[in-house]
């Protein structure tokens, strides 16, 4: 293909360089919980890679059975980085993760509360917000950053 060999040598250079060069990288892993509270996952995400800088953080969450969804009680989830695993130079290689998960809106909750109160002169939670609906969910979580290729002696 190259007439000259500067040419030939220059391209296979510059094709490892590439090839070893940091570079944009993503990485994901899925939890799984049952019910609702405020839950620190015991096994961290492990990257599979690592980031040369701290990774962005997006996250999202699915019920596992769509069956099991209650009106007026849809979960309200979150996630978020409890703690970043990293290396003795300071590369990021894996998160500990925690996710919080609701079950009733706040201000819906404290109304059906009230006007509870007030037909009954008990001051106690209504039945529909005493239960738990006990969702199956999976918390998905995605790091994004510059990672460099790990390189085995």
């Amino acid at each position: 293909m190259f007439d000259n060999d500067y040419f030939a040598d220059r391209e296979r250079w510059n094709s490892q360089v590439a090839e070893n060069s940091a570079r944009g990288a993503w990485a994901w892993g899925n939890v799984h919980t049952k019910g609702w509270g405020e839950i620190v996952l015991d096994e961290p995400i492990m990257f599979g890679l690592t980031y040369t800088t701290q990774p962005i953080v997006s996250y999202g969450f699915a019920l596992d059975d769509d069956n099991q969804l209650v009106d007026g009680r849809f979960p309200r989830c979150s996630g978020g980085v409890l703690r970043w695993i990293t290396t003795p130079a300071g590369f990021y290689i894996g998160a500990h993760v925690f996710v919080t998960v609701a079950t009733a809106d706040p201000a819906l909750a404290a109304q059906a509360w009230v006007d509870a109160s007030l037909t009954t002169l008990v001051v106690t939670p209504p039945d529909d917000y005493r239960t738990d609906p006990g969702y199956d969910l999976t918390h998905s979580f995605l790091f994004q950053a510059l990672a460099i290729k790990d390189i085995s002696a």
